[in-house]
């Protein structure tokens, strides 16, 4: 085997992992800019709710939308996954100790690689 067969071009395995992580739980509403959750995602424990939203975000740069696929926001996140607030800190604190989110200066929440490797592994 040569190592030229082992090249890959990044943008497409993260482009296939969002796809298969968000398929089961999410569409994209291009029309409209919103991420359409289904009652499977409710199913799911509020960490891995989060870490879900957070990686479907990804995704809108690969619908032409970079503006949609900066991260979110606590209020946002409350908003679209009807998670109370005190329960979206509380979780968001987890994921970024874990290692799982980074938060920016401008305090909206990104996820690493580790959570996407985190929910392909589940």
């Amino acid at each position: 085997m040569s190592l030229k067969n082992l090249t890959v071009k990044q943008a497409e395995l993260e482009e296939k992992a969002i796809e298969q992580i968000v398929a089961p739980y999410m569409k994209y509403a291009e029309d409209t800019g919103k991420i359409l959750i289904n009652a499977d995602l409710r199913k799911l424990g509020y960490e891995e709710q989060i870490g879900h939203y957070l990686i479907a975000k990804l995704g809108w740069k690969y619908l032409g939308n970079t503006e949609l696929a900066k991260g979110a926001g606590n209020e946002e996140i409350e908003k679209v996954l009807g998670i109370n607030g005190n329960t979206v800190r509380v979780n968001i604190k987890k994921l970024r100790d874990g290692g799982y989110l980074t938060t920016g200066t401008d305090k909206l929440h990104s996820p690493t690689i580790q959570l996407a490797y985190k929910f392909l592994e589940s």
